[in-house]
């Protein structure tokens, strides 16, 4: 059967953590087809501390990664800060591949 290759599926969801934080959890792959959608829901809010759940993300090419780099240099021009939580295996080895592991909450902190 031939078509149009399957659309990546990203679900985001925002939730407001007191006057000036967000928890973003992003479910699913990202990659270079949604990563605008990813953009615009990382960077579509006044909070200025944000940390991301990414338990649920199993893929994150390249441009997903400069996405998280474009949400983390608006923050903390913002005076804020980014940590990612609770990273799925496949995603906090591709961002130790790429020398990210600074955004990645201690261990203990992604138990909580």
């Amino acid at each position: 059967m031939h078509g149009f290759p399957e659309r990546v599926i990203l679900d985001v969801g925002v939730r407001e953590c007191g006057e000036d934080a967000v928890l973003i959890s992003v479910a699913g792959e990202v990659d270079g087809d949604n990563c605008a959608e990813l953009r615009s829901r990382l960077t579509g809010h006044d909070a200025r501390h944000v940390t991301l759940d990414l338990d649920a993300l199993t893929f994150i090419g390249s441009a997903g990664v400069r996405e998280l780099l474009y949400c983390r240099e608006v923050v903390e021009q913002l005076g804020g800060t980014l940590m990612i939580s609770r990273a799925h295996e496949n995603v906090r080895q591709i961002l130790t591949l790429c020398g990210l592991t600074e955004l990645l909450a201690s261990p203990q902190y992604d138990r909580n």
